[in-house]
Order: structure tokens, then sequence, then C-alpha cells
């Protein structure tokens, strides 16, 4: 019988030690997966009097992979999060648990050192991923949509014998509904003044919110074996090998000024910030993005109906005159190109 989609699941663990897999502690709320560990082919190109080659050899091994999930407010069961936070917080890569507030807060680390072990129940078979780190992350909704979020991974090793984890530890970890973060739970705050903190006055009528991150994590890079690296065929470890970017792209449903275009050509800083609250409980969702710079905003005539916006931002740093945008604790400006706050069932730091 062949494997099925509906008997699928996937969970995660974060990891210590690179190359190195450990026993998965989150449901992942993942929709598909596509991870795979492609081979290097090395043809035999000796002459023998005919034209095909003799054989070929397996040569280094590439892992990537990504998942597509739905965006909910963590929930716990039985000491077990149904998550998806800890993608969140592999993404960027510190985070840091604000026990007055009872939320975490997520924040850029440079040398994008966290790495994770993924399980992946493909009804057949399992597979692990081992040592993934995430290079990019799409974060996509729309007011009648669910927050969808798409991680890119590029990974150490992908097995599907000898796992640390196993079938009873995959199916024993709970299962439970936890509500999804749906675009009609969304405010989004944008202001070019920077005195004041974001408030009400600021909030501005979205249709949809896109934001791409790219860690530009380093190609794979091979090494013969030596004490932390054992295996020639697998990629040393993946380490930024350019900018951290963020980019933003809102659709504003109406076009009734042109604030967006003086954004644009005046070049002005924004910042602004995306609030999902869970309708009946406090848990939220909040993003913040301090300094924005507009790469491009359209408003196309397409025909006789009402013209809409398409807004393009780029996202930067802000170490200067930046003690407006602060996490619930008040205590720390944000100055990381995107930052996130979350507060949900967890009582303890993700990483």
């Amino acid at each position: 019988m062949s494997g099925l989609g509906v008997q699928a699941q996937g969970a995660i663990g974060v990891e210590s030690t690179y190359g190195t897999a450990v026993t998965v502690t989150d449901r992942l709320p993942l929709k598909s997966e596509d991870f795979n560990k492609e081979f290097e082919r090395l043809t035999d190109e000796v002459l023998q009097a005919h034209a095909s080659a003799e054989t070929s050899y397996q040569g280094t091994a590439s892992i990537t992979g990504s998942i597509p999930l739905e965006m909910n407010y963590t929930e716990i069961s039985d000491s077990d999060p149904f998550s998806m936070d800890t993608i969140l917080a592999l993404a960027l890569g510190a985070c840091k648990w604000d026990s007055a507030n009872t939320v975490n807060q997520i924040t850029l680390d440079d040398a994008c050192s966290e790495h994770a072990t993924i399980l992946i129940d493909r009804d057949t078979s399992l597979w692990e991923v081992v040592s993934a780190k995430i290079d990019t992350l799409d974060l996509s909704v729309s007011v009648n949509s669910k927050l969808e979020v798409t991680a890119g991974f590029k990974a150490y090793d992908f097995l599907n014998s000898g796992l640390e984890n196993n079938q009873a530890g995959m199916d024993g970890l709970s299962i439970c509904t936890p509500m999804a973060i749906l675009g009609s739970h969304l405010e989004f705050y944008l202001a070019s003044d920077f005195t004041n903190a974001l408030a009400t006055g600021d909030k501005i009528s979205i249709e949809e919110l896109k934001i791409s991150i790219k860690r530009n994590l380093s190609d794979n890079q091979y090494a013969t074996p030596a004490t932390g690296h054992t295996k020639s065929q697998l990629t040393l470890e993946h380490l930024p090998n350019g900018p951290f970017e963020v980019s933003v792209e809102i659709k504003v449903p109406r076009y009734s000024a042109d604030t967006y275009h003086n954004y644009k050509l005046n070049d002005t800083m924004l910042q602004a910030m995306a609030v999902f609250t869970h309708p009946t409980t406090a848990d939220y969702f909040k993003i913040f993005l301090p300094h924005l710079r507009v790469s491009d905003a359209t408003s196309p005539v397409e025909g006789k109906g009402m013209i809409q916006q398409n807004v393009s931002m780029i996202a930067h740093r802000r170490d200067t005159d930046n003690n407006v945008m602060k996490f619930a604790d008040g205590s720390t400006a944000i100055n990381e190109p995107i930052a996130f706050e979350l507060d949900n069932d967890r009582t303890a730091v993700i990483l």
C-alpha cells in the first residue's frame, strides 16, 4: 500500500552540537515537505574505445528542503508544544524569556548558530533531517486567510536509518488543535514619526502582508575528516555568507492618497509593527520593523474598477534615535531589521 499524506506528521528539536541529532520535542503544523539528499555523480572518463562511460561514483551530498506551515498560537498538551514559534526562533537565532510578561523575545543572532533536528513521518518510514538551518523564511497573510510560513532549509544530513528518533517517540508527542493565526486578527501600524511609539492613530488598512527573510547561508563546502567533521561527503556547517535581508510588501485595497509614493520619492524613514491577537485570550504575535524604506509603490490603472496600491519596503537596522520601539518589558530598544515577540502557552525560553 502506498504511503499516505494524510498519515504524515512532523516534529522538531533544537540541537546543541552540529551534526548530532536530538530527540524531537515539538510537533510542527506542517502542510507538506520536500527534503532531499542529492549526491553529485562522478562519471568515469577513462578512454576505452567506446562512447559510453563504464561507471560513475557517488560524490558529495547536498541536503535541502522546505516546509510550508500554518502559524498558530502555540499550545502545550502534556508538556509537548504544538508550535510554529521554534521555526521563528531558529530563523533569527536569538531568544530571551521575559518572565515578568511571560513572553518570548526573538532577535537576530548574526552568527546563525542555532540548528535543529526535524523528524518527518512519511507514513511508510521515518526520515530525520540533521542540523537543519533556516536559510529563507516567508510569511504571508491576507484578511481572508491564515498566516502561512514557508521555511527553506540547508542541512547536514538526511537519514532513514540509524535514527536518533523512533516511531513510538513521534506518535507519543501529544496532539492538540491550537488556534490558527488569521488575517482577521491582524492590526498593522506604520508611521514616519520616531518621537513616539506606534499607537492607535498609526494603524493603516491593508489587504495583504508579506515578509521575506534571507539569511544568505553559505553553499555546501567539503573537507577531509578531522575533529568535529567526520564525513567528507557531508558539508561543513552552513554559516552566513552575505547580508541578512528582510523585505516587506503590503497591498492597500484603495488608492486614496499619494502617501506611499511620497515616502518613496522622499526616501522617508518609517517604522512599522504587525500585531496578531488571539480573539478570546491575551495571546499575541508581534512583528517589529524599526526601520523601513519604500523601494517601490505602484497604483496602476487596470481598468474601470477601483485602483489598488502595492508597496514594497526594505528593512534595515536602526542604531540611532531608536528609543520608542521596545518589547513588552520596555527596557531594550529593538535595533535589528526585524524582531518577534510571542505571548502563548510557553512558560520558558524557546531555544
